[in-house]
């Protein structure tokens, strides 16, 4: 009980620390391009760029309201993004090891990473993309154990895509895990629960996204992020 007040109060601690040491103004481009995607969303205007990010966009809105000032609202979510990492880290290394040592010696391995201090407080989709992915491998590894969560671990998969599409590739292997273990028992029906599951939250990720741009100039904008 003591540990576990512990790992809590040290986690309110990092979060304060991240609050007190919180930029006052964007430095880096990408900021203040989600900084006038809360204006007005248009990927094809680079507000913000290519693919859109529309989660984490959509995250830093919810939390404008509160907050009043667009540049607060995106760190607010990287802040409140960081804490909840270290925290599903722990909740990753418990599932994985079964040792409370190892859970609560694991965050400071995300602790020691340059990159994820860094960005921590700052504007950009990096740290809540890390939280977005430890949430969705907790998931997947959870709804390996009970194969009716399948369709909450796809959904927390599309969530994660939302935030940032790049993380599809760190997940593949776990979906597939899971995608494996519903064939090999043949659990049609959560698996195919999990299929609708990834379509609908993606779309309801996406879709506002694209309309909000207009579908053409979306497509257009991903063009040319590619090329």
């Amino acid at each position: 009980m003591r540990g576990r007040l512990a790992f809590v109060l040290a986690l309110l601690a990092f979060g304060a620390v991240l609050v007190a040491l919180r930029p006052v103004t964007p430095f880096e481009l990408d900021e203040v391009l989600f900084v006038r995607s809360l204006e007005r969303y248009d990927v094809h205007a680079h507000a913000p760029h290519a693919p859109g990010y529309p989660a984490f966009v959509g995250a830093a809105h919810a939390v404008l309201p509160l907050v009043r000032d667009r540049v607060v609202a995106t760190q607010a979510v990287a802040m409140l993004s960081a804490v909840a990492a270290l925290l599903l880290t722990a909740l990753v290394a418990l599932r994985l090891s079964g040792d409370g040592r190892a859970a609560a010696l694991a965050p400071l391995l995300l602790l020691a990473t340059p990159a994820f201090l860094f960005y921590a407080n700052v504007g950009l989709s990096d740290v809540p993309g890390a939280a977005a992915a430890l949430g969705a491998l907790l998931a997947l590894l959870a709804a390996r154990e009970r194969l009716a969560l399948a369709p909450a671990a796809a959904a927390a998969v599309a969530v994660a895509a939302g935030v940032r599409p790049q993380l599809l590739v760190l997940l593949l292997l776990p979906a597939a895990a899971l995608a494996w273990r519903l064939v090999a028992s043949r659990s049609w029906r959560p698996a195919v629960a999990a299929a609708a599951s990834f379509i609908v939250v993606s779309c309801a990720v996406w879709v506002p996204a694209v309309l909000a741009t207009g579908p053409a100039r979306f497509v257009e904008a991903i063009r040319n992020q590619a090329g």
